[in-house]
């Protein structure tokens, strides 16, 4: 299984853990809601800014994400920084947010990168 390069580092500003919802309400005709569990599982995203030192890693990595994840369909080895555990990951919907030069006018330094990870709980 692909890993998530070391040389994209996930930036801790604006860092989240979004979880998606695992039940269902239901209203009821007197009383408080009724609420069931529909999920085993739930999907954890996180939206996250990755910095490239270089534009060379920015490269490799894109690079990576259209052959290595075929454009972001596959799953990779992630170590989530919160449980330094290694979980499998994507990026969601397959889908690379905006990319800019850290320094204005810049282009051989620094980049920043957004975009959203997804794990299961």
């Amino acid at each position: 299984m692909p890993t998530w390069p070391a040389y994209a580092e996930i930036q801790w500003p604006g860092y989240v853990e979004q979880r998606e919802r695992g039940t269902l309400e239901s209203q009821m005709d007197s009383g408080p809601p009724k609420v069931v569990k529909i999920k085993s599982r739930v999907m954890v995203k996180r939206p996250v800014s990755v910095y490239f030192a270089t534009r060379a890693n920015y490269d490799a990595f894109l690079d990576w994400f259209a052959n290595t994840l075929g454009n972001g369909a596959l799953w990779f080895d992630w170590t989530d920084p919160v449980r330094n555990t290694t979980r499998q990951a994507r990026i969601s919907k397959g889908e690379l947010g905006d990319a800019r030069p850290v320094a204005p006018l810049c282009f051989d330094a620094g980049w920043m990168l957004t975009l959203v990870l997804e794990t299961w709980q």
